[in-house]
C-alpha cells in the first residue's frame, strides 16, 4: 500500500486520473455518475494551489430563449481540480466528495443559475443559498465517507485511509465506522448526514453561500431573488438521498439551517 502511495505522486496527470476513477468505479453507485463525467466530457485538473479538491460548475450566460438551450453543454466546461502535492489516499476520497457534487450538478440538486442576457434571472435568496449549500456539503461529505468505506470492503482501501487521515472529517467518518456495527447502515448514513451540521466547518460554508449570493447580485444585471424550502426544491428528484426526507426541513431548522 505504502508503494502505491509513494509512487502515485510521480506519475503523470493523465496516470493520476485513470487511478483515481479506475479505483472509482468499482462502487456500483458512483460507476454511473463517472461515465456520465466522461460522456459530458468534464476535465480535471491538479493544482500545486489547492489543498483538498474542488468541483467548479460553469456559469454560463445566454442571449437565446432558455428552452432551446442545452444544458448538458455546461458540464463540458465544468471541472474538478486537485491537489497536485497530495497523495493517493488523500486525492481518491476527495475525489470521490467532488464528484458527489459533479452529481448534484448534473441531477438538478445544486442551483447553478444560468444568467440570461435578455430575461430575468432567478437567484436564491441569502438564507436559501446557505440552506441548499450546507445540504449539498452534508451530502458530499455524507456519500463520499459511505463509498470510502464500500470500497474498503471491496479491499481498496485507499479512500477511507484519505477520509481517516482528513483532519475535516475523521471524526465524522469514525462515527459512521462505528454505528455502523452498531445500528446498521441506514442509522449510520442518517447520523452521519446531521454530523455535518454540528461541524466546525459549517461556518465556513454559510460564509461562502454568502460570498456566492454577492456574486450572483454583483454580476447579473436583472435578477429575481427567491426563498426555497428544500423538499419542495427536492419534490420528485430521484437523485436526493432518503436520509434527507428521514431528517426532513423542520430538524434543519432546528439545526439552524
Amino acid at each position: 500500500m505504502m508503494q502505491k502511495q509513494f509512487s502515485y505522486l510521480f506519475l503523470s496527470d493523465a496516470s493520476k486520473i485513470k487511478i483515481l476513477c479506475d479505483y472509482a468505479v468499482q462502487d456500483d453507485f458512483l460507476k454511473p455518475i463517472i461515465q456520465k463525467f466522461y460522456d459530458y466530457q468534464t476535465h480535471i485538473k491538479f493544482s500545486y494551489f489547492e489543498n483538498t479538491a474542488r468541483y467548479n460548475p460553469k456559469i454560463i450566460k445566454i442571449n437565446t430563449p432558455y428552452s432551446d438551450y442545452d444544458n448538458t453543454k455546461r458540464f463540458a466546461h465544468s471541472g474538478i481540480t486537485i491537489s497536485k502535492l497530495s497523495g493517493l489516499s488523500h486525492n481518491l476520497h476527495f475525489f470521490i466528495h467532488e464528484m458527489i457534487h459533479f452529481y448534484q450538478d448534473i441531477s438538478g440538486i445544486m442551483f447553478t443559475p444560468i444568467i440570461k442576457t435578455d430575461a430575468v434571472t432567478q437567484i436564491l435568496s441569502v438564507q436559501s443559498e446557505i440552506k441548499l449549500l450546507l445540504y449539498c456539503e452534508a451530502m458530499a461529505v455524507t456519500e463520499a465517507i459511505k463509498i470510502s468505506y464500500r470500497l474498503r470492503e471491496k479491499s481498496v482501501p485507499f479512500a477511507w485511509q484519505g477520509v481517516l487521515n482528513s483532519p475535516d472529517w475523521h471524526h465524522i467518518a469514525r462515527g459512521y465506522a462505528d454505528n455502523v456495527v452498531k445500528y446498521g447502515y441506514e442509522q449510520a448514513e442518517k447520523q452521519c448526514f446531521t454530523d455535518f451540521f454540528q461541524h466546525k466547518n459549517r461556518k465556513f460554508y454559510e460564509h461562502q453561500a454568502i460570498k456566492m449570493h454577492d456574486y450572483f447580485k454583483k454580476n447579473i444585471q436583472n435578477y429575481d431573488i427567491i426563498d426555497i424550502k428544500l423538499s419542495d426544491y427536492f419534490m420528485n428528484n430521484q437523485a436526493v438521498p432518503k436520509y434527507f426526507y428521514n431528517i426532513g426541513d423542520e430538524i434543519l431548522t432546528n439545526m439552524g439551517v
